[in-house]
C-alpha cells in the first residue's frame, strides 16, 4: 500500500520553498536531463514535466492519461496500488518513438514518476536482427546442406531438419549426444580437437565416409567444413559443422572420365579410320580410274557409244566416290581442329564466300540481298566454311528457278547473334527434317541436284563446336531458311 501524501495534499513547505512540483528543480537534474521525465499523481494528473518531455510530447498534458506516452496507465497505477512492486519497467512507443520507462513512487509527492530513455534506434536494430534471424532460420530449414552445432565437447547442441533426415533420427534425438560416439571416426575426431584447439577452420572436398550404422549405403562423399565459434574472451566455445553430399557427383564425374576415356579411344580409332580411307580406299579407286584410262586410251576408238558410256559412267562413279572420301576425312577432321576465336567482320566474310560460290555459276539471273548482321566471336575459318556450305546450297537449289534470290541477315538475341540463310528455292519436305543434317542424308535426288550429302552435317558440326545453334524452315516449292547462332560480343 502507498504511504505518504498524494501530490495535490502534501505539506506546507517551509519558508522561501515552494511545494509546487513545477517549481521544484530550479536547475537540478530532471530539469537539465536530455531523456523526458514526468511526475503523475495516481488520478493521472500531470504534476511535472522537464523541458525534455515537453520538446517531444507537446500534447501530454492536455492529453494526460490518454497519451500513448502514458498507456495503460491503469494497469501501472494499479500494480502500485496493490503494493506489487515499488518500480517497474516498460516499453511504450509514442509518435513514433520507443521509450524504455522506470516507473517508481515518490512519497514526499505522492506522485508515479517515469524516467524515459529513447531506445527507439535500439528496437530498430532489434527487429533487424530478428528479421535476419528468421531469414536464417527459414534458410537452415530448407537448405540440403546439413548444419550443426556442436560444444567444445562435441556434443550436439543444434541441428537442423536435413542433418537430423540424413541421420535417420529426431532433432531432439541428437541434442546432447556425442557427435563420435554416434560416428566414430579416429581422423574426423582428430581434425575436430585440431580446429578447437586452434580456432583455424577447415574445408573438405569428397571427403570419404561410411555410416557406421547404415552400412548399405556404402562409401559416401562430402564436402564438409568446420568453424570454431568464440565467446567474448576469444576462447572456442563450440563448432559449427556444415555437410553436402558429393556422392552422385562424384559417380558422374567417375562416369564422366570414363566416357572421355571411351571418346578418346574412340577418336583414336577414328584417326585410324581415316588414315585408311585416306590410303587404303584411294588405292583401289586409283587402280580403276588408271586401267579405265588405260582401256580407253588404247582400245577407246574402236568401242561403240554404249561403251564408250559405261567407261564413262565408272569414271566419274569414281570420281564421286574420291569426292565422297574428301567430304568425310574433312568431316572427321573438324572434331579435333582447334579452334582460333576472333570477333569476326561477317559483312566481309560473307561478301568474300559470295564471290568465290559465284564462280561456280557463270550466266544466271542470281541476286544477294545483304542485310544487318551483327558481330560474332568465331574461327575465321570454320564460319566461312558455313556460310560457304550455306550460299552454296542455296545457289544449287535456286538453279530451276529463272531469278534466284537469296538473302542473308542477322540480329542479336540476348547474348547471341543469330544468322539467317534464305532462299526462293525448291524448299524441302519438313517431314523429313531430322535427316536434314545426318551425314549423307540427302532430301532430294542425285540426278536432280549433285552434292556428296555432307555440306549441312559440316554446318552443324561447325556451328556445334562454336557452342551454337542450327535450325531450317522450309515449305516445298517456296523456299528454304537456315538459321545458326554464335556468341555475340557482350
Amino acid at each position: 500500500m502507498f504511504s505518504g501524501v498524494p501530490c495535490g495534499e502534501r505539506e506546507a513547505a517551509p519558508a522561501g520553498r515552494k511545494s509546487d512540483p513545477e517549481s521544484a528543480y530550479p536547475a537540478t537534474f530532471p530539469t537539465l536531463n536530455p531523456n523526458p521525465i514526468a511526475e503523475v499523481d495516481l488520478e493521472g494528473r500531470i504534476r511535472y514535466l522537464n523541458p525534455t518531455a515537453e520538446q517531444f510530447f507537446p500534447d501530454l498534458r492536455r492529453r494526460g492519461p490518454d497519451h500513448p506516452w502514458l498507456g495503460g496507465w491503469e494497469a501501472v497505477v494499479r500494480l502500485f496500488r496493490e503494493g506489487a512492486v515499488k518500480q517497474d519497467m516498460r516499453e511504450v512507443c509514442a509518435d513514433g518513438r520507443w521509450f524504455l520507462q522506470t516507473i517508481y513512487f515518490m512519497e514526499e509527492t505522492g506522485c508515479l514518476r517515469i524516467y524515459g530513455v529513447d531506445i527507439t534506434e535500439h528496437k530498430k536494430a532489434e527487429r533487424a536482427l530478428r528479421r535476419e534471424r528468421e531469414v536464417m532460420d527459414a534458410v537452415v530449414k530448407v537448405t540440403d546442406v546439413l548444419l550443426a552445432y556442436l560444444d567444445r565437447d562435441f556434443n550436439f547442441v543444434a541441428v537442423n531438419p536435413a542433418y537430423a533426415e540424413a541421420s535417420k533420427m529426431r532433432p531432439e534425438d541428437l541434442i546432447g549426444r556425442n557427435h563420435f560416439a554416434l560416428y566414430p571416426h579416429e581422423e574426423n575426431e582428430a581434425i575436430f580437437r585440431r580446429v578447437r584447439d586452434t580456432g583455424k577452420p577447415v574445408f573438405f572436398k569428397d571427403k570419404a565416409f561410411e555410416y557406421p550404422d547404415q552400412p548399405e549405403r556404402g562409401v559416401t562423399y562430402w564436402d564438409w567444413s568446420l568453424s570454431p565459434v568464440k565467446d567474448g574472451a576469444g576462447r572456442v566455445a563450440g563448432l559449427v559443422l556444415t555437410l553436402h553430399e558429393t556422392t552422385e557427383r562424384r559417380k558422374a564425374q567417375v562416369e564422366l572420365q570414363q566416357r572421355t576415356a571411351q571418346l578418346e579411344e574412340a577418336n583414336r580409332e577414328l584417326e585410324s579410320f581415316s588414315y585408311s580411307v585416306s590410303h587404303d580406299l584411294r588405292a583401289p579407286l586409283r587402280a580403276i580410274d588408271g586401267y579405265t584410262r588405260m582401256i580407253l586410251r588404247k582400245q577407246g576408238d574402236g568401242f561403240d557409244e554404249d561403251t564408250l558410256r559405261r567407261f564413262n559412267v565408272i569414271r566419274e562413279n569414281v570420281r564421286t566416290m574420291d569426292r565422297l572420301i574428301d567430304a568425310l576425312l574433312g568431316f572427321s577432321r573438324l572434331g579435333r581442329a582447334e579452334l582460333s576465336m576472333s570477333l569476326l567482320d561477317v559483312r566481309a566474310l560473307i561478301e568474300t564466300t559470295w564471290q568465290e560460290a559465284l564462280v561456280h555459276h557463270p550466266g544466271r539471273d542470281v541476286t544477294l540481298t545483304l542485310g544487318n548482321v551483327p558481330a560474332a566471336y568465331g574461327d575465321e575459318t570454320l564460319i566461312r566454311q558455313v556460310f560457304s556450305n550455306l550460299l552454296s546450297n542455296a545457289l544449287k537449289f535456286t538453279r530451276p528457278r529463272e531469278a534466284a534470290r537469296i538473302e542473308v541477315g542477322g540480329f542479336r538475341e540476348a547474348n547471341e547473334a543469330v544468322f539467317c540463310v534464305k532462299d526462293n528455292g525448291v524448299g524441302f519436305d519438313m517431314t523429313y527434317y531430322r535427316k536434314l543434317f545426318g551425314v549423307f542424308q540427302r532430301l532430294h535426288s542425285a540426278e536432280d541436284f549433285e552434292g556428296t550429302g555432307v555440306g549441312l552435317a559440316t554446318v552443324q558440326r561447325i556451328v556445334y563446336r562454336h557452342g551454337g545453334r542450327v535450325w531450317a524452315e522450309s515449305v516445298i516449292d517456296k523456299g528454304a531458311s537456315f538459321y545458326f547462332t554464335l556468341k555475340g560480343p557482350a
